[in-house]
């Protein structure tokens, strides 16, 4: 019996990868979209100099997916400017590649 949730989890709900039957053929068909979107389109429409440090940026947030992000960090690990960290941020967000979540600060009154 397919378990129709956990496929969707782990593929998505893009059209032609759900009438994929094939596990590996939907593995093919997603990394194949995000080698035309991720790696070419956006890199040729913005213009982004260091492809590679772009890449490694959103392989190391998909790993860290759900986790407290530091710039500064994020920086050192790729040996590029923080200003260059936060462009290719905005990259990804504009696109919707990714999202990145504030996090708020909750202010209790004690009496």
């Amino acid at each position: 019996m397919v378990d129709y949730y956990e496929e969707y989890v782990l593929y998505g709900g893009y059209p032609a990868v759900v009438l994929l039957n094939d596990l590996d053929m939907k593995r093919q068909y997603l990394n194949d979209i995000y080698n035309a979107y991720v790696h070419k389109d956006i890199s040729a429409i913005f213009n982004i100099e260091n492809i590679t440090a772009y890449n490694q940026l959103v392989k190391f947030l998909a790993l860290q997916m759900g986790n407290l992000l530091n710039v500064q960090e994020l920086s050192k690990t790729l040996s590029i400017t923080q200003k260059t960290v936060e462009k290719f941020l905005k990259i990804l967000e504009d696109t919707y590649v990714c999202h990145l979540v504030t996090p708020f600060l909750v202010i209790s009154k004690k009496n």
